[in-house]
């Protein structure tokens, strides 16, 4: 008899936990959802076009400007955060091309 009772308040502790976890799991749709709404902005979408454009014309610092115009309202924007990276790597890339001309140039491994 006690056991069977342990069993039963088990499956009511159980079916109580999984209550709870379906209202979170409503709770946390609805977030999303707002989230989501934020990404359909007009000017966001306008932004990663710019940020497109630019790009394609090679010119990594003036995109990474316009998606960083998208990060601050939408923070968690996954395209935004991932072409920001790629601009940051090419800038780098640039910044370092010219210091190994430079260093290269010094050191007379060919003349300009």
């Amino acid at each position: 008899m006690a056991r069977m009772q342990k069993t039963v308040g088990l499956i009511l502790l159980l079916v109580l936990f999984d209550g709870f976890m379906s209202a979170a799991r409503a709770a946390d749709a609805e977030e999303r959802r707002a989230e989501c709404c934020q990404r359909d902005n007009p000017q966001i979408a306008q932004w990663q076009q710019n940020a497109d454009r630019l790009y394609a014309r090679f010119k990594a610092r003036e995109a990474a400007g316009e998606l960083q115009k998208v990060l601050q309202i939408d923070g968690e924007n996954f395209e935004a955060l991932i072409k920001l990276a790629r601009a940051y790597i090419d800038i780098g890339d640039h910044i370092a091309e010219k210091g190994i001309v430079e260093r290269a140039k010094d050191e007379g491994v060919f003349q300009s």
